[in-house]
């Protein structure tokens, strides 16, 4: 089945008369119950937003209809969802029985009030800024800084066992975690060796998947080296949240006294 639809309308009409009735149906009740959301296509099946935030996905298959509220939405309805088969964030109701239109519109309602919750908390992004002049080459400081084992001390300071998983390459994905596998995936959005490492925050990481939708999203993270006369002044910048102010500023000061000692060796 080719899975690149222009929309929803397009993406429906490849199933059987049955399985659009449904689906038709299934994407009124989502419009009844946010009517404010936005329709798209995205991982080849119809995606719903809802104050710019994923809000539920669906997709017709040929003995099921998967529903996608996300891992909070499942959570929310586990006993209510107990004779379904369900995975981490998706729901599977079978063609066979009663689509269960009202628990389909209670988690679209549950997962619009959770977002406006959300909303409502979002505070400001504002940035901290750290500096440090270090006694070593930039070249010295950068492999301080994203050598594995080297990031995996300094950033001890944060969460015992953290780690990052990437190629490294400007534009490509990363994966910061922590020891449970847990934790944030952004991009590299720039990347200068010995110069500049900028980070831009996509999303969390739960139980191995990815999931974009979180206060953290497009935070900026950045790292500059600048060397002069055989000394490097590191730059530190990171968009946080409010409520953490304090927990980054006193690791962030811990790190870059790791950070400054690793590269004087």
């Amino acid at each position: 089945m080719n899975t690149e639809f222009e929309n929803i309308d397009l993406y429906i009409e490849t199933f059987p008369k049955k399985v659009q009735e449904i689906l038709r149906k299934l994407r009124k009740v989502i419009k009844k119950n946010a009517p404010n959301s936005e329709e798209s296509i995205s991982y080849g099946m119809p995606a719903f937003k809802f104050n710019g935030k994923p809000l539920v996905y669906f997709g017709g298959y040929k003995n099921h209809i998967g529903f996608y509220a996300l891992p909070s939405g499942n959570e929310a309805f586990q006993k209510e969802l107990s004779n379904y088969k369900t995975g981490k964030g998706s729901i599977q109701f079978p063609l066979e029985k009663e689509i269960p239109w009202k628990l389909i519109e209670d988690i679209v309602k549950f997962r619009v009030e959770e977002i406006q919750q959300k909303t409502k908390k979002i505070e400001i992004m504002q940035t901290l800024k750290f500096e440090t002049i270090i006694n070593a080459t930039a070249e010295k400081v950068w492999e301080a800084l994203w050598n594995d084992k080297n990031y995996r001390a300094w950033t001890s300071v944060f969460a015992e066992g953290s780690y990052a998983e990437s190629d490294w390459n400007e534009g490509s994905s990363i994966k910061f975690l922590g020891p449970s596998g847990d934790g944030m995936y952004s991009k590299i959005d720039k990347k200068i060796k010995n110069q500049r490492m900028t980070f831009k925050h996509l999303g969390i990481v739960k139980d191995g998947e990815k999931i974009p939708e979180t206060d953290w999203a497009n935070a900026i993270e950045e790292y500059i080296l600048e060397q002069k006369d055989g000394t490097t002044t590191l730059k530190i910048s990171v968009d946080i949240v409010e409520e953490y102010e304090d927990m980054f500023n006193k690791s962030f000061k811990e790190a870059l006294k790791i950070i400054k000692q690793l590269s004087e060796k």
